[in-house]
Protein backbone atom coordinates (compact mmCIF):
# COMPACT_ATOMS: atom_id res chain seq x y z
CA UNK A 1 0.00 0.00 0.00
CA UNK A 2 1.66 3.29 -0.99
CA UNK A 3 2.04 5.64 2.13
CA UNK A 4 0.42 9.06 -1.06
CA UNK A 5 -2.99 9.62 -0.34
CA UNK A 6 -4.89 10.97 -3.47
CA UNK A 7 -6.77 14.16 -1.22
CA UNK A 8 -4.56 14.80 1.60
CA UNK A 9 -5.31 17.21 4.21
CA UNK A 10 -4.42 20.75 2.66
CA UNK A 11 -3.07 23.06 6.18
CA UNK A 12 -1.95 26.52 5.61
CA UNK A 13 0.66 28.12 7.81
CA UNK A 14 0.81 31.30 7.66
CA UNK A 15 2.21 34.04 10.44
CA UNK A 16 2.36 37.65 11.50
CA UNK A 17 6.57 38.80 11.72
CA UNK A 18 8.17 41.64 12.41
CA UNK A 19 10.81 42.86 9.93
CA UNK A 20 13.74 40.86 8.58
CA UNK A 21 16.83 41.15 11.16
CA UNK A 22 13.77 40.88 14.34
CA UNK A 23 14.90 37.97 16.86
CA UNK A 24 10.85 37.28 17.14
CA UNK A 25 11.08 36.83 13.29
CA UNK A 26 13.36 34.26 13.13
CA UNK A 27 11.48 32.67 15.96
CA UNK A 28 8.48 32.26 14.23
CA UNK A 29 9.98 31.39 11.00
CA UNK A 30 11.50 28.23 12.61
CA UNK A 31 8.31 27.77 14.51
CA UNK A 32 6.88 27.72 10.99
CA UNK A 33 8.93 25.23 9.47
CA UNK A 34 9.06 22.23 12.50
CA UNK A 35 5.48 22.92 12.19
CA UNK A 36 5.69 21.70 8.71
CA UNK A 37 7.52 19.15 8.94
CA UNK A 38 6.09 17.55 11.56
CA UNK A 39 2.26 17.81 10.10
CA UNK A 40 4.28 16.59 6.74
CA UNK A 41 5.47 13.50 8.33
CA UNK A 42 1.91 12.20 8.61
CA UNK A 43 1.21 11.01 4.61
CA UNK A 44 -2.38 12.25 5.04
CA UNK A 45 -1.48 15.94 5.44
CA UNK A 46 -0.28 18.37 2.93
CA UNK A 47 1.32 21.64 4.51
CA UNK A 48 1.61 24.74 2.35
CA UNK A 49 3.77 27.89 4.22
CA UNK A 50 4.63 31.31 1.73
CA UNK A 51 8.41 29.45 0.94
CA UNK A 52 6.39 26.33 -1.59
CA UNK A 53 5.67 29.03 -3.94
CA UNK A 54 7.66 29.42 -6.75
CA UNK A 55 7.25 31.87 -9.39
CA UNK A 56 3.93 33.19 -10.08
CA UNK A 57 1.69 35.89 -12.02
CA UNK A 58 -0.68 36.11 -9.12
CA UNK A 59 -0.03 39.30 -6.49
CA UNK A 60 1.44 38.28 -3.08
CA UNK A 61 -2.19 38.88 -1.56
CA UNK A 62 -3.94 36.62 -4.38
CA UNK A 63 -1.29 33.74 -4.27
CA UNK A 64 -2.02 33.85 -0.52
CA UNK A 65 -5.75 33.51 -0.48
CA UNK A 66 -5.90 31.25 -3.25
CA UNK A 67 -3.67 28.71 -1.53
CA UNK A 68 -5.75 29.47 2.00
CA UNK A 69 -9.30 28.82 0.25
CA UNK A 70 -7.82 25.45 -1.50
CA UNK A 71 -6.65 24.32 1.81
CA UNK A 72 -8.75 22.23 4.48
CA UNK A 73 -7.29 23.79 7.40
CA UNK A 74 -5.62 27.22 8.55
CA UNK A 75 -2.61 27.55 10.84
CA UNK A 76 -1.87 31.68 11.70
CA UNK A 77 0.83 32.42 14.40
CA UNK A 78 0.61 35.51 16.09
CA UNK A 79 2.65 37.31 18.30
CA UNK A 80 0.73 39.46 20.68
CA UNK A 81 3.39 41.80 21.40
CA UNK A 82 2.97 43.76 17.58
CA UNK A 83 -0.16 44.21 15.47
CA UNK A 84 -1.80 42.14 12.49
CA UNK A 85 -0.70 42.78 9.31
CA UNK A 86 -2.92 43.77 6.38
CA UNK A 87 -1.89 40.67 4.93
CA UNK A 88 -2.32 38.24 7.86
CA UNK A 89 -5.71 39.98 7.75
CA UNK A 90 -6.84 39.60 4.91
CA UNK A 91 -5.74 35.55 5.08
CA UNK A 92 -8.08 35.82 8.70
CA UNK A 93 -10.86 37.28 6.60
CA UNK A 94 -11.20 34.86 4.15
CA UNK A 95 -10.67 31.99 6.52
CA UNK A 96 -13.92 33.38 8.25
CA UNK A 97 -15.71 34.15 5.02
CA UNK A 98 -14.93 30.33 3.93
CA UNK A 99 -16.26 29.23 7.22
CA UNK A 100 -13.09 28.26 8.69
CA UNK A 101 -13.26 27.29 12.29
CA UNK A 102 -10.98 30.28 14.34
CA UNK A 103 -8.87 28.70 17.06
CA UNK A 104 -6.43 31.21 19.12
CA UNK A 105 -3.88 29.02 20.74
CA UNK A 106 -0.31 31.09 22.53
CA UNK A 107 2.76 30.60 20.28
CA UNK A 108 3.73 28.21 23.36
CA UNK A 109 1.48 25.83 23.26
CA UNK A 110 2.00 24.88 19.94
CA UNK A 111 6.44 24.94 20.07
CA UNK A 112 5.22 21.94 22.91
CA UNK A 113 2.94 20.34 20.33
CA UNK A 114 6.16 19.97 18.04
CA UNK A 115 8.64 19.78 20.22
Amino acid sequence: MSNKYINPLRVFISSAMKNPGDSSRDKITDLRSRLKKRLNHYHFIKAYTLEDGGPTVLTLNTEYITQLRDSNLAIILLDARYDIPVGVQNEISAAKQDGFTIQVQQISQIERLIA
